[in-house]
């Protein structure tokens, strides 16, 4: 390696490992357009960018309602990424953890973190189905992209929802068929 290459800074951007790799996804490249994407704000120093993924998305869920307190609330993921029960840092969670603070009634879905996201933060409600757990909800936020969650039908979930609005926060829902099923779709990073 020559010394040139030594001293270039290591910028790992917005690089991902992806499921089955046994680590969280890298922190974002600094610089990076804060709130455009909750990707790659997993684990941080002392959850930092996991709280900036909470703050982000708790002023996407103003737009709707002037305060979140008395609302309800369906996010779909507690894992920092998919297949993985790992909720360390988790953005998901600090999401739902900061709209369960500012008064808002919190139902996670996760298939595999819900066990571990009950023992951490046992004030939130959990629902093991991601039909049932939208049930009455003012709000669902996609969270975490489980493929589970993409295959649901939207027309489905519609029937069960007060207000039809959904944010994708993993950019992983085919907008159109939820658009045409009803629901009025946010997707971070997309228009």
């Amino acid at each position: 390696m020559s010394p040139r290459t030594l001293r270039r800074p290591w910028r790992p951007g917005g690089i991902r490992t992806g499921g089955g790799h046994g680590s969280p996804p890298l922190p974002p490249q600094p610089g990076a357009v804060p709130g455009s994407s909750c990707e790659g704000r997993g684990r941080g120093s002392s959850g930092r960018d996991a709280e900036f993924c909470a703050g982000a998305l708790e002023e996407l869920a103003g737009r709707w309602f002037a305060s979140p307190s008395g609302r309800r609330i369906t996010v779909w993921g507690a894992a920092f990424k998919p297949n993985t029960d790992d909720i360390r840092d988790s953005p998901a969670l600090a999401v739902a953890r900061k709209l369960h603070e500012l008064g808002a009634t919190v139902t996670v879905t996760d298939p595999k973190a819900l066990d571990n996201a009950r023992k951490v933060h046992p004030e939130l409600d959990y629902v093991e189905d991601p039909i049932a757990a939208v049930e009455g909800a003012d709000l669902l936020l996609h969270l975490t992209e489980w493929p589970e969650f993409s295959r649901v039908d939207p027309g489905q979930l519609a029937r069960r929802v007060a207000d039809a609005t959904v944010v994708d926060g993993r950019g992983t829902l085919d907008v159109d068929v939820w658009r045409t099923a009803g629901w009025t779709v946010r997707a971070l990073g997309r228009a």
